[in-house]
């Protein structure tokens, strides 16, 4: 089982401007993308979390999370567990150092009814803009505008079959990992990237 107080993980970009922070919540680590602004951080998005009674929580249960030095970059790696579902979690700098990459998996046995894989985000602070496909990368890009931070924007890029879509509720995004191929045991991948721009 984790500690009971888990030590708090940062990644940030190479210009210090822009940071992941995965904190711990309850029984799991949620994590937040912050923007350094006027001498502050400012959160854009954080995780939605579920807890310990929720088989298919939305977003992925990461309960331990652990720092390691990859390629000259620091990375966090990540597992957790809930219902009858495994999750795994790698999340890297860019290699342009613009943002991160996210990796989750699940392993499970799927029925193909009543499961959902995703990472759902509360963004009260951001405005979408339309979807845009990118065939050559098999990947689509949104940009988020953030207006707590005038001149910023998130641009969220899902690759190989997963979406970046606003939930029911209108502060909330969700990354929608890739349906099960097939009923039984498999394990789903879902990937995305996020680069923070500013306006020239």
């Amino acid at each position: 089982m984790p500690d009971t107080n888990p030590i708090e993980h940062v990644l940030a970009t190479a210009a210090g401007n822009f940071r992941i922070r995965c904190c711990w919540s309850g029984d799991r680590f949620a994590h937040q993308f912050e923007l350094s602004h006027l001498g502050e951080w400012v959160e854009l998005l954080k995780s939605v979390e579920g807890d310990g009674e929720t088989p298919w929580p939305p977003s992925a249960p990461i309960q331990e999370l652990h720092r390691q030095d990859w390629q000259q970059n620091d990375c966090l790696l990540g597992v957790g567990k809930a219902g009858h579902g495994h999750w795994s979690l790698s999340l890297e700098p860019l290699s342009d150092q613009s943002g991160f990459r996210f990796d989750f998996a699940c392993r499970a046995s799927f029925s193909g009814t009543g499961e959902f894989l995703a990472n759902t985000y509360m963004g009260e602070k951001l405005v979408g803009s339309t979807s845009v496909p990118n065939r050559e990368a098999s990947a689509s890009v949104t940009t988020l505008v953030s207006t707590e931070a005038p001149g910023y924007y998130l641009e969220i890029q899902v690759i190989a079959g997963a979406s970046f879509e606003p939930s029911q509720t209108s502060s909330e995004w969700v990354v929608k990992a890739p349906a099960p191929t097939e009923e039984g045991a498999q394990t789903v991948r879902w990937i995305y990237e996020c680069r923070l721009h500013q306006e020239l």
